[in-house]
This record gives C-alpha cells, sequence and structure tokens, in this order.
C-alpha cells in the first residue's frame, strides 16, 4: 500500500475532535472517488460522499 497520503495523528494532542472527524471525512472521499460505480452501489456509498 502507498502510504503517501495517509494520516497519523496522536489522539492526546491538541488536535480537536472537528478537525479529526474532518480528516477522517475527506479520507472517506477520497476512497469512495477511487472505486468503480459499480462497488459504489454494492457498498451503498452514497453520492453526498462523491
Amino acid at each position: 500500500m502507498n502510504k503517501a497520503h495517509w494520516n497519523l495523528i496522536n489522539l492526546e494532542s491538541d488536535v480537536s475532535d472537528d478537525e479529526i472527524k474532518k480528516m477522517i471525512d475527506h479520507s472517506y472521499e477520497m476512497v469512495a472517488r477511487g472505486i468503480t460505480k459499480k462497488l459504489q452501489k454494492e457498498l451503498g456509498i452514497l453520492e453526498c460522499y462523491l
């Protein structure tokens, strides 16, 4: 796996919960865009993430 776009977060740092949630949402969106429409449908990925 290419780790160039991985995030590492120390949960005991000053990063807010909202910022962590934004990072998770952004990562999910990147993955969702990278898979086929057929697989998106099979997985039930909502269009609001694309």
